[in-house]
């Protein structure tokens, strides 16, 4: 039995999903932000949004123009930063070549902080 809440996920990551269901669906779940083939208007609000985890789906985007990357890099939240560094940055040549042993072992946030502390 599937849960709605797994149910919107599996809708989020449908690269099928018509665009004019994903406001309503970005309304519901945050992985919304992550579909590749969300308007520029919803990748905007994301943007202007506080919530750093959207932040972190949408820097998780395959097809997030070149333009975001910059202002998701100057991002307020640390975990976004480190979302679009390990998920926008690799290179797809590399990761056929056997290069990148860590492709598809995304860092992924937990508790702590991806920024040192000083003591």
């Amino acid at each position: 039995m599937t849960t709605a809440p797994a149910a919107l996920r599996g809708l989020a990551a449908n690269p099928s999903l018509p665009s004019d269901l994903l406001p309503a669906l970005l309304a519901r779940t945050r992985r919304a932000a992550r579909h590749p083939g969300l308007p520029r208007p919803l990748m905007e609000s994301v943007l202007r949004e506080a919530d750093g985890r959207t932040g972190i789906e949408l820097a998780r985007n395959p097809a997030l123009p070149d333009d975001f990357r910059p202002r998701l890099a100057a991002h307020p939240d640390p975990w976004v930063r480190v979302a679009l560094v390990n998920f926008s940055g690799r290179d797809d040549r590399a990761v056929q070549d056997g290069q990148d042993d860590r492709a598809g072992e995304p860092v992924r946030p937990g508790r702590r902080s991806p920024i040192r502390r000083r003591r």
